[in-house]
């Protein structure tokens, strides 16, 4: 059975040390995708967070732009700076004309914490507007802050990228506590039949395909998928249906 691809987890500018002309594009991008039959894709941009959210945004928008399967996953700013930070709210108003497929936070690189503290007037209206909160897994700092921000907002889908697989029991028992966690798919969380054992604790519904393209190629994460011991119906639905679902629900 051929699987619809939907990948939420690649990476495209340059971080400060990097060379720009070796910095991945969108063209980038769409080669991979097509080179390994991946038909969608979510995109964020390193500018975000070496430059700042107004100025990736920007960038990623025009990028993706004129591309009907790729959506950006936009970044935002959590604490005002006067000068040089709008506030969050008017950041998030900014994004929500982009048709985001959600929000990419960087707490480590940004240097804040995530939170309930942190920016809880933001939380609520990321929820009012049912976005996905997408975080790398060196973002998190404190898994404990994690829980607390999960549960004190239940319906606020935070999707967890890139994780280690020895941080696979971790995030398995935050799974069965807090519903709105979700995990990607990573060639750092292939070996021990993760996805099945994932499956077999949380269920499958609230596991996503992703790449981590550039850092990454893109084909562990397919095989990981297409010959993992699954149903087809289970496989369906990390490779696209569980993302689209949550898409659906973006006000």
């Amino acid at each position: 059975m051929d699987f619809d691809f939907y990948d939420v987890d690649i990476l495209i500018g340059r971080e400060i040390d990097e060379y720009e002309e070796t910095a991945p594009t969108i063209d980038d991008v769409n080669k991979e995708l097509q080179r390994f039959n991946v038909s969608r894709a979510l995109v964020s941009n390193k500018k975000m967070f070496i430059s700042n959210p107004k100025r990736g945004n920007a960038d990623l928008q025009e990028a993706v732009s004129g591309y009907d399967n790729l959506r950006g996953i936009y970044g935002i700013n959590t604490f005002e700076e006067r000068h040089h930070t709008p506030s969050p709210l008017i950041v998030l108003d900014a994004v929500l004309k982009m048709n985001p497929a959600g929000l990419q936070l960087w707490p480590i690189h940004e240097t804040w914490s995530f939170s309930t503290w942190q920016c809880p007037e933001l939380f609520d209206a990321i929820l009012q507007h049912r976005l996905p909160v997408f975080i790398h897994w060196n973002q998190i700092s404190d898994h404990n802050e994690l829980v607390r921000v999960l549960q004190k907002w239940p319906d606020m889908k935070v999707v967890v990228q890139r994780v280690d697989y020895n941080s696979f029991r971790r995030f398995a028992a935050m799974m069965k506590v807090c519903a709105n966690l979700y995990i990607t798919t990573t060639p750092k969380f292939v070996g021990g039949s993760a996805i099945e054992e994932l499956d077999y604790q949380v269920g499958h519904d609230r596991i996503l395909f992703g790449s981590g393209l550039f850092n990454y190629d893109i084909l562990p994460a397919v095989g990981q998928i297409t010959y993992a011991n699954l149903s087809d119906e289970k496989k369906a639905d990390i490779a696209s249906g569980n993302l689209l679902r949550i898409l659906e629900e973006i006000k």
